[in-house]
């Protein structure tokens, strides 16, 4: 069954478990694998004020879940129990641009809903 990008914004996302994580607010698709890499429950850019890279690092654990965890989209989007794992693998943000590069100069896209 094929979905459109634009309905999961504002989805709930819930645990296999049954405990809520959110609503989906960001989707970080990496161009170079042509997949969805990560899903966002609040926004990451403009908010942190933090004064560490492993402060950074903490946020944004904490509000991103690893694509590779969800079990199911339909009405919520359903994930696996383990929560929130940052798609950091050999990505990390350029701070002026808040665009991501990836390894090997690979690109990721955010894709936000206008609200």
């Amino acid at each position: 069954m094929a979905k459109r990008i634009s309905e999961l914004f504002g989805m709930d996302i819930y645990t296999a478990g049954g405990k809520f994580r959110g609503k989906v607010h960001d989707l970080i698709i990496n161009l170079q694998e042509g997949r969805i890499s990560t899903i966002t429950t609040d926004s990451l850019s403009g908010k942190m004020r933090v004064s560490t890279a492993r402060e950074a690092q903490d946020i944004i654990k904490s509000k991103s879940i690893d694509y590779s965890r969800v079990k199911s989209v339909g009405d919520v989007v359903i994930v696996a129990d383990s929560g929130a794992i940052a798609s950091l693998r050999n990505e990390e943000e350029e701070p002026a641009t808040g665009r991501t590069t990836g390894a090997m100069g690979g690109r990721t896209l955010r894709l936000r809903r206008k609200i």
